[in-house]
């Protein structure tokens, strides 16, 4: 059995002791120390030399997703093709994918590494070689990279829309699946070149795809795990993940493979933590090895009780009986037996060093890739792992020989350590010693105002709100309390604008909307200021864009149309491109009844953006719905919600495509799209309940029975009606009284037409007698 001992620990891997986006500081700061020590700055000058190299990896965070390896006198990795035991071959080429379009490339079993030039910025997720010269990558925003000179160069595929691409599997140079968000299911045979869709699977993401032959593959993701016998064009659910608990806990499979065809393992997270599953069928029935990882009190440990903690997020086999298991918090769990015992070979016991790719050359040699472009690799057949890549291993080396030139003089590498470490009451409270008294230095001044602005931005990206205003405010209340460290200066004007900004997008988030207006308006003098200032400066009209489009987020959420609308009209003034606010604008003239700038706001969008998903649903709402017979028109509705359909799908577009169909008077495609919604999103289930009752058609309360529900559908459907459509009228009609009552009287005329007989319209009838003429 395999050793539970590794030499490579957690102290080894701890994470820097210094704000990763400030080495320079650091630098500086050592710098000044070693001047007046001169002795000492000889004794350590390989050392800063070091330090000044390894800075440059910090620009870039360097999460590490997606590895691969090639070794010459191994044939392609194929499932059922044995493969050789031993490590006496040639040296190895590995390729990782990373953040910001990183590939890292070593030629020679992980001893060097040099990044190869992609030419994009989006994360990468996957990466898969069939031999030294052709691989593909994939990422976020469509991102899908090819190559046939070993990474030299890469090049775009087309047809696979421009979602988050998170898993790319190849049997041979041509063939190959992805797999992502929105639950598509893609396919090549032109090595990467061209992609098209072969099916959408009910799910929120696909995580995975490992493919076993041309035909038979798997797919895991937030609802189980889906295989296919038809190269990918039908998909069965062969294990069901119930329901996803909550969004602090998402229940998924991240990983799946097999090394045999037969014996396939899936990882993840699964009732609350770490998750290990096998197949002993090629994926057609599954069974837990969870309970089987030792030492069973690994699990326990409280840091991993917490919701979204410990997870497995990739897994390699390299037989039937040899298999590895990575995840977060570093640990690398091993079998040697086909899963009836999991040994822990390593945990680093910290989220910083969470590992996300793994690959094996054979049971002996493979490597491991994570977070801060950690590389960790094993000769050994996991029982030991060393490191052979990351500027935090070797730059901590290299730090620690000085860290005890001056101590204290490294503050504010404390204050973005404990920020980084979510020690956020010490982190402020040390901010706080450092600013009291005396005015502090100006790099003081600004190292603080970007920690706190880079602390809110990650806290309004994890939609912690509240917190991210409270982040904010400190930034700006070192600005209000130093406003020009050397007289005037641009780039701290423009950084007090950005705060202003960002803290009005998180209360508006927050849903405190007057507190939001007032700090966009302050937002929006600052960034006119700078306009004025330095007018030259690309960027400052797009900020000022997004700065009204965002006040009119604010005034629309709380009830002030006017000043909305005025608002979205300056946002398109000033970059005309910007489809946000016209798609805003579009859904409140829908809203107001005004369904004639509707259309022309959103038919604009789309112009912007031909693949702008939400907006080719909501005017195929708006043509299939309009209050207003003479702007609805069913085959402009069905065109648009289908181009929707086509780029995602989910029970929003599908009610969108039941609306169309019933305008059209096909009813059974209407009821067919309902239905559809019906079983991909059991949310839209206990929507449409809501609608279906407030129709007369669904009697009771609480969840009704599925055959209820469908009957009340049904009848929902032979009279023509839309679900939501009498509940969004009436509500507008109540909404126009006030603001036109002429408008409110036409439309509701046309729903005392459809829906004579409703309550609520037979109430809006006599309120209206009493609604002014003008």
């Amino acid at each position: 059995m395999l050793s539970v001992a590794a030499p490579l620990r957690a102290q080894e891997l701890e994470p820097p002791s210094f704000p990763i986006d400030d080495i320079w500081l650091f630098i500086s700061k050592v710098g000044e120390a070693l001047d007046a020590d001169p002795e000492r700055a000889e004794e350590i000058d390989e050392q800063i030399s070091n330090l000044r190299d390894f800075a440059d990896l910090f620009e870039n965070p360097m999460w590490l997703h997606g590895i691969d390896v090639v070794t010459p006198g191994y044939t392609r990795e194929v499932p059922g093709e044995a493969r050789p035991e031993t490590g006496d071959v040639g040296l190895s080429e590995i390729w990782i994918a990373g953040w910001d379009g990183l590939i890292l490339h070593s030629s020679d079993d992980g001893g060097h590494w040099e990044r190869q030039e992609t030419g994009i910025i989006s994360h990468l997720r996957s990466i898969d070689f069939v031999d030294e010269l052709r691989g593909i990558a994939v990422g976020h925003e469509g991102a899908i990279l090819r190559t046939e000179d070993g990474g030299q160069t890469w090049a775009g595929g087309t047809g696979a829309g421009r979602g988050t691409h998170l898993s790319v599997d190849c049997i041979d140079a041509a063939s190959c699946w992805l797999v992502g968000e929105y639950s598509s299911v893609y396919g090549t045979e032109g090595g990467g070149r061209s992609w098209q869709r072969l099916a959408m699977v009910p799910t929120r993401a696909l995580n995975t795809v490992k493919m076993l032959g041309a035909e038979t593959g798997l797919a895991g993701g937030t609802r189980g795990i889906w295989r296919t016998e038809d190269g990918g064009r039908s998909w069965e659910r062969v294990f069901v993940i119930p329901e996803i608990s909550s969004v602090d806990d998402v229940q998924s499979i991240s990983g799946i493979h097999t090394a045999d065809g037969t014996n396939v393992w899936a990882v993840g997270r699964l009732d609350g933590g770490l998750a290990i599953l096998k197949s002993e069928d090629a994926g057609r029935t599954w069974f837990s090895q969870t309970a089987n990882i030792w030492p069973p009190e690994l699990l326990d440990q409280e840091q991993f009780t917490e919701p979204s903690t410990l997870r497995a997020t990739a897994v390699y086999a390299t037989s039937a009986d040899n298999a590895f298991v990575v995840g977060t918090y570093g640990i690398i769990l091993a079998t040697d037996d086909g899963g009836a015992g999991w040994w822990l070979e390593l945990l680093t016991g910290d989220a910083f060093l969470s590992f996300h790719a793994l690959v094996m050359r054979d049971a002996r040699v493979g490597w491991v890739a994570g977070n801060y472009g950690n590389v960790v690799a094993t000769n050994w057949g996991g029982s030991e792992w060393v490191p052979v890549h990351g500027p935090i291993i070797e730059f901590n080396r290299a730090a620690g020989e000085i860290l005890g030139i001056s101590p204290g003089r490294f503050d504010l590498g404390d204050i973005g350590y404990l920020l980084a470490m979510e020690r956020y009451e010490e982190a402020w409270e040390l901010a706080d010693r450092l600013t009291a008294g005396d005015r502090p230095d100006a790099e003081t001044v600004e190292f603080l105002e970007s920690a706190y602005y880079e602390h809110g931005r990650d806290l309004y990206v994890d939609d912690r709100f509240p917190e991210a205003a409270v982040a904010y405010g400190r930034a700006l209340a070192l600005a209000e309390r130093y406003p020009s460290v050397d007289g005037v200066d641009i780039g701290r004007l423009e950084a007090k604008a950005k705060s202003y900004f960002e803290r009005g997008r998180s209360l508006r988030s927050d849903h405190r909307y007057d507190e939001a207006i007032a700090d966009l308006d302050r937002a929006r003098e600052l960034g006119e200021t700078l306009l004025r200032e330095d007018p030259q400066t690309s960027g400052r009209t797009d900020f000022l864009a997004r700065i009204e489009y965002y006040r009119g987020l604010s005034f629309g959420y709380s009830g002030k149309f006017d000043e909305a609308s005025a608002a979205f009209d300056e946002s398109i003034r000033l970059d005309p491109d910007y489809k946000y606010p016209r798609r805003s604008l579009g859904m409140l003239a829908f809203h107001l009844g005004n369904y004639e700038l509707a259309i022309d706001q959103l038919v604009t969008a789309i112009s912007i953006d031909p693949e702008y998903e939400s907006v080719l649903n909501f005017v195929a709402w708006v043509y299939a719905t309009a209050g207003l017979p003479e702007y609805r028109d069913a085959d402009k509705a069905l065109t648009h919600v289908q181009a929707a359909l086509e780029l995602g799908r989910n029970a929003e577009r599908l009610d969108t495509l039941g609306a169309a169909h019933l305008l059209a008077s096909h009813k059974e495609d209407a009821l067919a799209a309902y239905r559809a919604a019906i079983s991909l999103e059991e949310e839209y289930a206990v929507q449409l309940a809501t609608d279906l009752r407030y129709l007369g058609l669904l009697e009771g309360e609480g969840t009704p029975t599925p055959e209820a529900l469908d009957a009340a559908l049904v009848a929902c459907v032979e009279k023509g009606m839309t679900p939501q459509y009498l509940s969004e009228n009436v509500e507008r009609v109540e909404l126009l009284a006030g603001r036109d009552p002429a408008l409110a009287r036409r439309h509701l005329a046309v729903l005392q037409e459809e829906y004579p007989d409703h309550p609520d319209v037979r109430r809006l009838l006599e309120e209206s007698e009493g609604w002014p003429e003008e």
